[in-house]
């Protein structure tokens, strides 16, 4: 996949920031929040994110504004669905055509076209 269409992780790296300015481990955060290690480890690498309740938690917890966070990680959700996207697409060629197609999509839209495209994914591999 293009360098360019990787999601950024902007929550996870701002989480990750919150967490050293104010000496916070992993471990020490997931007390804090009342959950598991491997869930905070999994939102600093990007790889989840947290529900409104958890992120409640994060901004009383760090100090944060609630308000960068929540952006931060819905931008993050939107890129990660582009680029699982791309992924199940496979092809470079369509690369601009979904470009084209996704900018004009409504998220709920959008999230219809992913669903499309796991569904193709799972098809096609069933059949190798």
């Amino acid at each position: 996949m293009p360098e360019r269409l990787q999601s950024a992780n902007r929550f996870g790296g701002r989480l990750s920031a919150l967490m050293e300015t104010r000496n916070v481990s992993i471990k020490d955060l997931a007390s804090m929040l009342g959950t598991t290690y491997e869930y905070v480890r999994q939102m600093v690498r990007g790889l989840r994110f947290p529900s409104p309740e958890i992120l409640a938690k994060i901004t009383d917890a760090l100090g944060a504004d609630a308000a960068e966070l929540s952006r931060l990680a819905a931008a993050d959700r939107k890129d990660v669905r582009y680029s699982e996207l791309l992924a199940l697409a496979g092809d470079e060629d369509l690369v601009n055509p979904i470009e084209k197609i996704w900018r004009v999509l409504s998220p709920e839209h959008r999230h219809d076209l992913v669903v499309l495209a796991r569904y193709w994914a799972r098809r096609d591999a069933r059949r190798r």
